[in-house]
């Protein structure tokens, strides 16, 4: 359950990052004379921006990771809830047999809900939160004139 949460509070925090502010994807004007951004004297990336590609993977490994446990818990919760409904069944008194229905029902009703923000967990490009745009490529820099 404890991943159940972290999953949804990691989502939220992504999808609140979803819209960068423009500031953000300016590059720092703090030194006179810079070289064309992206591209180093060899063609590299510079340090700054080789870290952020490093984190966005990592970012990206992290949410796959946090998805694939999602998934596994959420089909385990699914086995319990068919065990608590068959359960029910067998229980001869009406008003305990009706509680244990309403328990099942509630917990179907958590775990569609889950389904669907998983649903749009994985419809969503990859990087999309981690200051990525549509198409999952990151944003190109352009020079300054």
């Amino acid at each position: 359950m404890k991943v159940v949460l972290s999953f949804l509070l990691c989502s939220a925090m992504l999808l609140g990052q979803g819209t960068p502010s423009p500031s953000s994807n300016q590059p720092s004007q703090s030194t006179g004379a810079q070289a064309a951004p992206g591209a180093g004297p060899r063609g590299e990336m510079p340090p700054g921006r080789e870290m952020r590609e490093e984190r966005r993977q990592q970012m990206m490994q992290q949410h796959q990771q946090a998805v694939a446990e999602m998934k596994a818990d959420m089909d385990k919760m699914r086995r319990m809830v068919t065990m608590m409904r068959s359960e029910a069944l067998k229980v001869q008194d009406v008003s305990t047999r009706d509680a244990m229905q309403t328990n099942a029902d509630l917990w179907s009703a958590l775990l569609d809900h889950m389904q669907k923000h998983m649903s749009q967990m994985e419809r969503m490009p990859m990087g999309m939160g981690m200051g990525m745009h549509p198409g999952g490529q990151p944003p190109e820099e352009k020079p300054k004139q």
